[in-house]
């Protein structure tokens, strides 16, 4: 399956949204605007400026302990974390001007609610392995699967 036919699958059977950032404005603001969600979810980052949006990071947030509840950050809390020692709003400008990018697009799949108990981790790796499989490769900002 494709990554972009995965992506369609998972549009249609999982509560998801988007949201698009501009590194000039607060990322904490910009995910309460856009309603993140504190959910265990999968996750699929792209950048763009002038040029077509480009897939650089596939993730999850969300792990589950053996006694089956969630143990680490869900989506919300995730993406305002630190990543490398250094806020992610500062991460995600440096990523963005190392690869000459001026947005950074955010779209989710809440995993795990009522009624839906799909592992953010299996989805992940369904998109990952999708992603691998078209292009040979992981997305850039991946380091590994």
């Amino acid at each position: 399956m494709s990554f972009d036919a995965l992506l369609a699958e998972l549009r249609d059977q999982h509560p998801h949204g988007r949201l698009s950032w501009n590194p000039e404005h607060p990322l904490r603001a910009s995910l309460r605007r856009a309603a993140v969600p504190d959910a265990p979810c999968a996750y699929v980052l792209t950048a763009s400026g002038n040029q077509a949006p480009v897939i650089v990071y596939v993730g999850h947030a969300g792990t589950i302990t053996s006694d089956g509840t969630f143990s680490s950050q869900k989506l919300a809390g995730r993406l305002k974390a630190k990543q490398g020692g250094v806020p992610r709003q500062e991460y995600f400008r440096g990523q963005l001007k190392e690869g000459g990018f001026t947005e950074l697009g955010i779209e989710w799949f809440v995993t795990w609610r009522e009624g839906l108990t799909v592992a953010p981790a299996l989805v992940e790796a369904r998109l990952l392995q999708a992603y691998l499989m078209q292009f040979g490769r992981l997305p850039s900002w991946n380091k590994s699967f």
